[in-house]
Parts: C-alpha cells; structure tokens; sequence
C-alpha cells in the first residue's frame, strides 16, 4: 500500500469515526449530570472531591491519532487516524503503569518515550507499537482488539532497555485465570543466574486430604522474598455475547476501586477507548477516546523531538463520558503492584471482591488460583478405551466402508 492509498484510507475511516462519536455522544451526560460518585484509578471521589477529581483526569497523559509521522514503510501510512485506536489505549494504560512504577519521570519524558518517531529514543510511539504488532501477526492498518492490545504491551516492555531496564515484569493472564504458582515462578527466575533459570522445575507436591491448597498453600508460595521487578497484570476478557452481561456489573465497580487498578481498555467495535474511572453505581464510565487526530511532533536538526508547548496540550483532555451497557464485553483489566508483599495483597482483595463468589447474584470477573492444573499427569486409562479383547484380530472391521 502506498502513500496516498494508506492516506486516503485514513482520511475515509477518521470521517467514520467522527460520525461514530457524535451519535454516542448524543444521549451521554456529563459525569456531574451521571452521578456524583465517582471511583477514579482505586481512588473514591465523592461530590466535595469534584475538583480534586478533574485534576487528576487532566494529569492523565492522553495518546490520541496522529498524522504526519514518519512513513510506515511497506505500508505507506504516516497516519493511524482509524485504525490505531487500541495502540493509542494501550499507550495510555502502559504512561499510566509508568507514572506508578516511576513516580520521579518527568512529563517531558513521557512526550519523547510516546512520541511517534522510530528509533530505540522513542519504544513506545506508534512505529514501535506497530512493530510489537508484526511479531503477534498484525499489520499496520488492521484493528488491534483488547487481547491483542496486552500483548503489544508485553511486547514492548519486555525488550525496551530504558534507563538500564524498566524494572518491570507484565503477564497477561490470558484464560481469565491468575495463577499464584506461575507468577511466582516467572518473578522468582529473574533473581536467578542464567544457568539455575535453565534447571527443572521440581513438581509440586501431592495434595493430600489434610492438604487445602486455598488454606494452606504450598511452601513455595508462602516464600518471603522479596522482587526486586514491579508486575503490571493484564487481563483480557469477555463478559456477554452481545453486549455486557448485568450481572458483572458490580464487580466491575469493585474492580476500579482496588488499589491497584491501572484501567481498563474497552469500547466498541473499531471504537476503543482507556476508561480510568465508574460511577459508584456502575452507570457510567470515564475514559479517555484516542479519537481526535493530532499532528506527530516536529524534529529537529539532531532528530531530537520538540517539546513544544503544542505538543505538551495535546497531550492533555480527551475525556469522555459513556453508558456501561453500551460497551462491547471484549474489554482487558489492568492491574499494577510493586512487588511481592502487593501482589499478595491483591490477591487477598481480588477473593474477597471481583474474585470471588458472588451470594447476591453476580458473577465474578476473573479467578485467581494457587496453582495451575497439571495436563500432563496420567489418567491411569490405559486399556480402557480400546475393547478389543486380548488375542482377538480386529482388522476384519478396521477398514469397513459404508
């Protein structure tokens, strides 16, 4: 594809999008109009907090579409206008994880990580976004789903060597299942040399009558270690057929009120949008929409980019207010812990919450197991399936046509 083609794509499918938002934005409330509740990013805002609330929407970096970047070769993009938009969630969700895990990076750090310029200064702009995107099978132009969205991140963060390492551990709890077992496992081997890492792991002990795993875990999850990584985990789900199942909504709600939420990138078809807050009654959601079209930075002489005071603004807003029950179930969760001691803290409050059994009615949003079932074991099934006696000749019937 082209120049001119990839162009004229994005111009046809940003007019699309514009038309797509203008019919949403037609029957949604302002969030004040909504509720005046509002779980913002694990954090409760009621109406005397209004203020405190809008500040902490504005300090939330806002990664929109962008033109005139840089052209994608083959593809011949220099704009993502109508196909970036789950890049542009993702973008969002891994600035935020960031702003935890690194409190001291300036804002003027993140406009040159983000910034949609290639080159190892820039990992997480489009081109490298686009780039995580080639070794999971996705082209530039073709629309990234949530799912995909968390692998990118993964991507990304797995081979980016900024500031000697981000310090940053990502797994994607891909069967809506976390298990304790494999994350420390996975966290655990990180402190090890590259030659233990490579070693067997030994298998678990047998569970026993008197052994209760959820009540008694096995020692090697009940290890006071500490990490020296943080773990940002990212949960990709489905929760309904065509249209979010009622019954999750309220652990939808207990899920923004964690303390380690991070968000949760969702939307509608080819609409996707980072939500960082919900009403206290699960009305309405507060996000961030990526679909506004912005100029790329400039560069200059040395290639470095602009931090310019445009650039700086656009970076800022974006704010949308949407029904819950017009979001497609397609959605991924997110959730960011420092270290060892937090992640079991989540899993205590994950149990006790979106985790565990609902007596009221509702279902809950992910599980969160000890250990992770073993496939490999033997069913101890040998001889059972086949009926064929002992001494008895069954090729008469093994190829008998019909």
């Amino acid at each position: 594809m082209d120049s001119s083609i990839g162009n004229l794509f994005a111009s046809v499918t940003a007019a699309y999008n514009r038309a797509i938002t203008a019919e949403a934005s037609k029957d949604e409330s302002s969030p004040d109009e909504q509720g005046t509740e509002w779980w913002i990013l694990g954090e409760y805002y009621d109406r005397s907090r209004a203020r405190e609330r809008r500040e902490k929407e504005i300090s939330i970096m806002w990664w929109s579409y962008r033109s005139n970047f840089l052209e994608m070769r083959p593809y011949g993009f220099t704009s993502d206008t109508g196909w970036g938009c789950m890049l542009r969630c993702s973008q969002m969700l891994l600035c935020q994880s960031l702003s935890l895990h690194r409190p001291s990076i300036t804002p003027e750090t993140y406009l040159s990580l983000f910034a949609d310029v290639p080159g190892k200064a820039h990992p997480f702009g489009i081109h490298g976004m686009c780039r995580a995107g080639l070794g999971r099978d996705k082209f530039p132009g073709e629309w990234f789903g949530p799912r995909e969205g968390c692998f990118v991140v993964k991507d990304l963060v797995g081979e980016s060597k900024m500031g000697g390492g981000l310090d940053l551990k990502i797994i994607v709890a891909g069967e809506g299942c976390i298990y304790r077992d494999n994350v420390v496992e996975e966290m655990e081997k990180e402190e090890m040399g590259e030659e233990v890492r490579r070693r067997p792991l030994p298998p678990p002990p047998p569970i026993s009558s008197d052994h209760d795993p959820l009540f008694n875990p096995p020692p090697s999850l009940t290890g006071t270690k500490e990490w020296s990584k943080s773990l940002l985990i990212l949960i990709p789900l489905r929760l309904g057929v065509n249209g979010i199942d009622g019954r999750y909504r309220k652990n939808i709600v207990e899920a923004f009120s964690m303390k380690s939420f991070c968000g949760m990138m969702g939307g509608t078809p080819r609409h996707a949008i980072y939500f960082y807050g919900i009403d206290k009654g699960g009305g309405g959601l507060r996000g961030k929409d990526p679909h506004t079209t912005q100029f790329a930075p400039g560069r200059g002489r040395e290639g470095k980019v602009k931090i310019t005071k445009e650039y700086r603004d656009s970076c800022r807003g974006g704010d949308v207010t949407v029904r819950l029950e017009s979001i497609d179930p397609s959605l991924a969760l997110s959730f960011y812990v420092r270290g060892r001691d937090e992640f079991e803290a989540f899993v205590r409050e994950a149990r006790e919450g979106v985790a565990g059994e609902d007596l009221e009615g509702g279902k809950r949003l992910f599980s969160v197991e000890d250990r992770a079932p073993d496939y490999g074991g033997d069913l101890g099934l040998e001889g059972c399936v086949d009926g064929v006696e002992d001494g008895e000749d069954a090729s008469e019937d093994e190829w008998e046509f019909i």
